[in-house]
This record gives structure tokens, C-alpha cells and sequence, in this order.
């Protein structure tokens, strides 16, 4: 696992990013004991972290944030994608160049190509934010399952994201206080988790899987649901479920 964070702030916010960048690494530290990065932009008011757990590409070259080569896109992610040397090959075909092995940066150029459907082609398990600098946007998205953790928070000073709740309580004025409905719904069901998208704070909520999103000038502007399970029992036999059991073995051994 990896940690990753960051914040995008509305445009007369004052917060020191660099210094609540620091504070979420501080939080995530246990997540990437392989390396730690940031990165901010004090004009745009953004700003990324992250904790490095080394899978693919155990070089300097796959060093979070990272930036697409023409300095358009920069990512935080967390997790591993599949199917990335498949994606690879097909973005080579379009002309697409690639400066490392890191599956990073193919979901950069991916995401270049398809933008917000990018989730779409993608298989495995994940949770990452892109900044484009051209659209001045943030995209985030979480893998269908919900494999990867993503927890938010939206405050008077922006948007703030990481993979654990206290990273998150690094930003100024989050609301602390407890959400005692989601509490009194877990004990009412007898369950024992808050239902996503909930947690323990009023001013935190979880990216639910098989979500994505987008902000803009520090507010989320459009949260969407982009799969779900489709339930198809005629096509189930054991042999099917045993060539897709073995298959999903076989994807996850490429590190």
C-alpha cells in the first residue's frame, strides 16, 4: 500500500500547503516507508503527497507526485493496475512515449487519452487523484470494489483528500464533530462499520467504490457512480468460475 493526500484550495484561502502536506505524510508515514514526496503549486492553490510503497518499478523513476512528462498532468496514487502493460502497448500504437515502467505513469497517459472514462479501462485496485493543469481540475476515482481506501473533506478553505482519516484532519476548520447519525444507523442494523460514504466525523466522508469525482476552485463538483455488479447466472458453470478465479491469480503475481 501507499498513502497519498493533497489539497485544493479555494482561490482566497491563505492555508500554508506545504506545511498540511507535511502533516498528512507525518499521519501516512507507516503506509510508503520506501520514499515520501510532495508537491504544491502556491498559484493554483493545489497540492499533493505521497508515501511510497515500491511494487513495480522499485527505481527513483517512480517517485509520487509525478508528473506527465509535459508537465500537464500530476498524479498521487495508490494501488496497482493489472492490466497497465496491456494499456501500455495500446497507447504505444496512438504514439504515446513512456519514460519509465511504472504502471503511474501509463494511468497518467491513460487518462490523457480517455479523460473521465478512463475507470473504465482500468482493472485492478486503486484510489488516485489527477490535477490537470490546463482544465484546472482534480479527478479522483476509486477502484470498483473499494479495495483502496479515499477519504475526503470539504471545508470553507477547500477541498482536502487522503487514504486515512487523520491525514485529512490536517486541514484547518475539517469538522470534528462526531456523525451521530451514522453511528446510531451502524448500531441499529447491528453492523460493524459505517456505511460508506460515512465516517466517525460529520466533515469527512469516503469515496464510495466504484466512484468517481471531480473538483474545481476547491469544491467537489460532480460525484458519480461509474460501475456496479452486473448479475448474470446463466453464464456461470464451474469451469467458467475456475478459468476467472485462476485468471484474477494470475494478475495479481505480476509484481
Amino acid at each position: 500500500m501507499c498513502g497519498i493526500g493533497g489539497v485544493a484550495l479555494v482561490s482566497n484561502s491563505d492555508i500554508d500547503i506545504p506545511r498540511v502536506l507535511g502533516l498528512m505524510i507525518a499521519k501516512q508515514t507507516h503506509r510508503g516507508p520506501d520514499g515520501k514526496g510532495l508537491w504544491w503549486d502556491e498559484s493554483l492553490k493545489i497540492g499533493l503527497c505521497h508515501t511510497r510503497l515500491a511494487i513495480l518499478d522499485l527505481t527513483e523513476a517512480g517517485q509520487q507526485p509525478m508528473s506527465s512528462q509535459d508537465g500537464r498532468f500530476m498524479i498521487a496514487y495508490n494501488g496497482e493496475i493489472y492490466n497497465w502493460r496491456e494499456l501500455r502497448e495500446t497507447l504505444e500504437l496512438h504514439g504515446v512515449r513512456f519514460y519509465t515502467k511504472t504502471d503511474t505513469e501509463v494511468l497518467i497517459e491513460a487518462y490523457r487519452w480517455f479523460k473521465r472514462e478512463v475507470v473504465h479501462y482500468l482493472r485492478g485496485m486503486f484510489a488516485f487523484v489527477i490535477f490537470d493543469r490546463h482544465e484546472k481540475e482534480v479527478f479522483a476515482a476509486r477502484d470498483r470494489v473499494g479495495k483502496k481506501p479515499f477519504v475526503y473533506a470539504e471545508t470553507v478553505h477547500g477541498f482536502a483528500f487522503a487514504s486515512e482519516i487523520p491525514a485529512v484532519l490536517a486541514m484547518p476548520d475539517c469538522n470534528r464533530k462526531f456523525n451521530h447519525d451514522a453511528l446510531a444507523g451502524m448500531l441499529l442494523h447491528n453492523v460493524r462499520h459505517l456505511v460508506d460514504p460515512h465516517t466517525v466525523y460529520s466533515g469527512i466522508k469516503r469515496l464510495q467504490a466504484g466512484h468517481a469525482m471531480l473538483v474545481r476552485e476547491g469544491k467537489v463538483v460532480d460525484v458519480w457512480k461509474y460501475w456496479k455488479p452486473q448479475a448474470n447466472m446463466k453464464d456461470i458453470t464451474s469451469a467458467r468460475l475456475r478459468e476467472k478465479l485462476e485468471e484474477a491469480v494470475q494478475l495479481r503475481m505480476l509484481a
